[in-house]
């Protein structure tokens, strides 16, 4: 799958909205949710396999929106700049 958006794939499956709905997910379930709780919760809302959920999880890592340990960050970077001074 590609990251850019596609025309040829519905929204539903495009990175950037599995990304807001794990992100949804994971605000909603806290902190401390098992790994296999929050694949099966995600993999329910969004009916898509691990393969799109280890994609998802890595975006939003390269993205800088969640932290190595799996966290939400509070602070999301507005540039790669303001990345590196933190």
């Amino acid at each position: 799958m590609m990251l850019l958006i596609s025309q040829d794939v519905k929204p539903e499956r495009q990175v950037y909205c599995l990304g807001a709905a794990l992100l949804a997910i994971m605000a909603d379930a806290g902190p401390d949710v098992p790994p296999r709780d929050l694949y099966d919760r995600f993999a329910q809302e969004t009916r898509v396999g691990p393969d799109m959920f280890f994609l998802t999880l890595d975006w939003l890592y390269l993205l800088g929106v969640i932290d190595d340990d799996g966290r939400v960050k509070a602070h999301v970077p507005a540039t790669p700049a303001d990345h590196q001074e933190r």
